[in-house]
């Protein structure tokens, strides 16, 4: 700013300077002009005062210096032409004539003795103001000086104090780096720190989960046992009880029939030859009607062999669909197939299967047995009940050993219990692929 100031200082004053010229020049020019002018009006004067004296008339002597007072000169009069010779003047006329010259004459060396006083008074005052001028300028110069020094000296404090400044800020910037570096450092400490703390904390719930499941599945066994143990005594009182009725009732039934026995024994013996010799003709006509069936079966599929090659269902082609009502057995079951690249469906009740079933067939069905509503022996029944699924292959997975003729009654493939062999389950799924062509 300071430099700015004495700048704009300058410029006022260079501007003065030049005003002053230009306004010194425009006095003169206005000098020189109303000296023209005198000039030319001496001048008129002059030559009308010319035109009017007589031949024998003073003159004008203009001294070489311009100050100096004017001399006047008279001629002699033996210059007039000869018909002034001839005719003079009144004497009385002349005089009066030359008075009159004489005081034009006077009157015109006082206006230009007072125009020279002029031009005199304006040289003094221009020389006055070229002086001033000069000192002015020469105060202005002074003071640009003075200020010059000055904005050099506060230029110089300003690049001390900024240096100081920076030196100032380097070191404080380095004392902020220092910080962010150990604030870094310490914000990594405690992200490790935490990311240990999470990845234990993680490891701990796995392993609580593992610990949990495994008492979930350990106390759903036990259950399932009891419950399989407690069935099996009520099934086994009741075989005993319905035994004993059944042998009450014979014997009663037998000695009241003992009495209608011998009536009826030769009628019944004719009624079941009969019988039998009509059964035996249902059969033989039965035999006779299914081998027309399979043999026109069997020429089907040899005419759909030779009118298309077959071959194998890849992995990626076979659809397994998987039923259980817990979460978590369908979620390991699957990321033991999925890999596998079976397409692996999910299901959490059999009503939700048979609907699935209905959109797109699966190739090989895995259920469970104790589900909400619909059990798997249910739901084996109706995938055997419909005809485009009745051979459909049926993997059963159980925790108990007593359902295996219930599964068989049932149309159950294969039986595997808990926990099953991840082995067993694939090699089922792979039988079953193999199956299809």
């Amino acid at each position: 700013m300071p430099i700015l100031f004495g700048l704009l200082a300058l410029l006022v004053a260079i501007a003065a300077v030049l005003w002053l010229r230009a306004r010194r020049r425009r006095q003169i020019e206005e000098a020189e002009l109303r000296e023209q002018q005198a000039l030319a009006q001496l001048e008129m004067t002059q030559a009308m005062a010319d035109a009017k004296r007589p031949p024998a008339q003073a003159e004008l002597v203009e001294p070489d210096d311009p100050g100096a007072p004017v001399a006047v000169r008279l001629d002699a009069v033996d210059s007039l032409p000869p018909e002034v010779d001839a005719e003079p003047a009144p004497a009385g006329a002349r005089r009066d004539a030359a008075d009159s010259d004489l005081e034009a004459l006077a009157a015109i060396l006082q206006a230009e003795e007072m125009h020279r006083a002029e031009q005199r008074a304006r040289v003094e005052a221009e020389a006055q103001a070229q002086a001033a001028l000069d000192r002015a300028q020469q105060a202005a110069a002074a003071e640009l000086r003075e200020r010059a020094e000055a904005q050099e000296a506060e230029r110089l404090a300003a690049e001390q104090a900024a240096r100081a400044q920076a030196e100032a800020a380097h070191l404080e910037a380095e004392r902020l780096a220092a910080e962010e570096a150990a604030r870094a450092e310490a914000e990594r400490q405690q992200a490790e720190h935490r990311a240990a703390e999470a990845e234990a904390a993680r490891l701990e719930a796995e392993r609580l989960e593992a610990e949990r499941l495994a008492a979930e599945d350990a106390a759903r066994v036990e259950a399932e046992r009891q419950e399989a143990e407690r069935r099996a005594a009520e099934a086994e009182a009741a075989r005993l009880e319905a035994e004993r009725l059944a042998a009450e009732a014979a014997r009663l039934e037998a000695e009241r029939l003992a009495a209608e026995a011998a009536a009826r024994a030769e009628a019944e013996r004719q009624e079941t030859e009969r019988r039998a010799a009509e059964a035996e003709a249902a059969r033989l006509e039965a035999e006779r009607r299914e081998a027309e069936e399979a043999e026109r079966a069997a020429a089907a599929a040899a005419a759909a062999a030779v009118a298309r090659p077959l071959r194998s269902l890849t992995a990626q082609e076979t659809r397994v669909l998987l039923v259980d009502d817990s979460k978590i057995v369908r979620v390991k079951t699957s990321r033991v197939l999925a890999p596998l690249g079976y397409q692996v469906a999910l299901a959490e009740s059999a009503e939700e299967a048979i609907e699935k079933m209905a959109a797109q067939l699966p190739h090989v069905l895995i259920t469970d047995v104790e589900m909400p509503g619909m059990d798997g022996f249910g739901l084996t029944r109706h995938v055997r009940a419909d005809p485009r699924s009745h051979d459909l292959p049926v993997v059963m997975i159980t925790s108990s050993d007593d359902k295996k003729e219930l599964a068989a009654a049932a149309g159950v493939t294969t039986l595997l219990g808990k926990p099953y062999d991840e082995a067993a389950l694939i090699a089922c799924i792979e039988t079953a692929r193999l199956a299809v062509q």
